[in-house]
C-alpha cells in the first residue's frame, strides 16, 4: 500500500506530504545502500567491485599488470640484481642512434661514442604527467652512484621538443631535479626514429655498447635492486 512521508520545506516552514509505494521504497533504500558501499570502498581502498587496489609496495616490487615493473631478473639479495638480456616491451629491433649534446659543451656525440662506459638514458617530455616521478627516481640513483664514485655510468635525460636549456633547467628545478645534466632537446623527428612508442621511456646500455634493457611507462628508477644491477654492469670488464 502507498506509505506517506512529511517534508518540511526549509525556506517556507511548511509541512507537506508526499506519497510513494513499496517499490519506490525499496529501490531509494536500494540506491542509498550502494552509495555508502562506493564511499566505504574509496576509503579503505578498494573499488566498487570490492577488489582490493594495489599497494604502493606492490608497485615497485613489479606485479603483473603494473607499469612500474622491476626488470625481470633482478635478485632479492642486493648486489646479487642482473638485468635481463635483451630488450622488453616490444622494443625489439630498436636503434638509438640520436645525435646528443651536453649544454655548455660544443661536442655531438651518439650513445656509441660511450661505449666503454653503462648508459642509461630517460626520454621524457615537459608536458608528460608521467615523467617528473621517474625523472625524480633518476636524479635519486645518479646521486647514489656519484655517492658512491661509480664514475663509468652516463646518466643522460633527453627532452623530446621545442624546449630551450634554460627552460629544461627551470623544469629541472621546479621538480627538484639538482644532480642530473642538462642535455639540448631533440626533435620528435628524433624520436620517432627510435621506434619507441612513448615517454616516459628508459634504456640501458652496457659497456659492450649493447642495448640491455628497455621500460615504456613510469619506472622507479631508484629502486635498490635497479642500482645493484647497474653497479654491477659497472664493474663488468670492457672486453
Amino acid at each position: 500500500m502507498p506509505q506517506e512521508r512529511s517534508i518540511t520545506h526549509k525556506k517556507y516552514n511548511t509541512m507537506f506530504f508526499i506519497t510513494t509505494t513499496r517499490s519506490q521504497e525499496k529501490h531509494r533504500r536500494v540506491k542509498y545502500i550502494r552509495y555508502l558501499s562506493t564511499v566505504l570502498a574509496l576509503c579503505c581502498g578498494s573499488d566498487v567491485k570490492g577488489e582490493t587496489r594495489e599497494k604502493s609496495s606492490q608497485e615497485k616490487t613489479g606485479d603483473k599488470g603494473d607499469k612500474r615493473k622491476t626488470p625481470k631478473g633482478l635478485g632479492k639479495n642486493r648486489g646479487e640484481a642482473e638485468l635481463p638480456s635483451g630488450t622488453e616491451n616490444g622494443t625489439e629491433g630498436l636503434s638509438f642512434d640520436v645525435s646528443m649534446q651536453k649544454v655548455g659543451e660544443n661536442k655531438m656525440f651518439t650513445v656509441k661514442d660511450l661505449k666503454g662506459n653503462v648508459v642509461v638514458i630517460l626520454l621524457i617530455t615537459t608536458w608528460c604527467q608521467n615523467c617528473p616521478g621517474t625523472l625524480w627516481t633518476l636524479d635519486s640513483l645518479a646521486k647514489q652512484l656519484k655517492e658512491e664514485n661509480i664514475e663509468n655510468v652516463k646518466v643522460i635525460v633527453l627532452n623530446i621538443g621545442p624546449e630551450l636549456p634554460q627552460q629544461i633547467r627551470e623544469y629541472f628545478i621546479r621538480h627538484e631535479i639538482f644532480t642530473l645534466d642538462v642535455y639540448n632537446s631533440i626533435t620528435a623527428d628524433d624520436f620517432a626514429r627510435t621506434g619507441l612508442p612513448g615517454v616516459p621511456a628508459c634504456l640501458v646500455y652496457n659497456k659492450k655498447n649493447s642495448l640491455v634493457w628497455t621500460q615504456l611507462g613510469p619506472f622507479p628508477c631508484n629502486d635498490p635492486n635497479f642500482f645493484y644491477a647497474i653497479k654491477k654492469l659497472a664493474q663488468e670488464k670492457n672486453s
